[in-house]
């Protein structure tokens, strides 16, 4: 956050579900954990910044669905 400028604006797509898991699928394991759409909002306004963009979606190179932020610095 103290990275951005004034207005500045962030931005990240996240995995939807709940819960978490390790996933080896990579060369190394990693630490996925998983989002509901109203926990994430919580956190991000939480945080210091206003809610510019939220969508939900779907891939359809895989079978996950996304959460997409647009956040700006509040």
């Amino acid at each position: 956050r103290d990275a951005l400028a004034a207005d500045g604006l962030f931005s990240f797509r996240l995995k939807a579900g709940k819960g978490s898991e390790w996933d080896s699928a990579m060369k190394h394991p990693r630490f996925l954990q998983y989002w509901q759409p109203d926990e994430l909002r919580e956190v991000v306004t939480e945080s210091g910044f206003m809610i510019v963009s939220f969508e939900e979606g779907h891939s359809k190179f895989n079978k996950f669905n996304w959460l997409q932020i647009i956040a700006r610095k509040a």
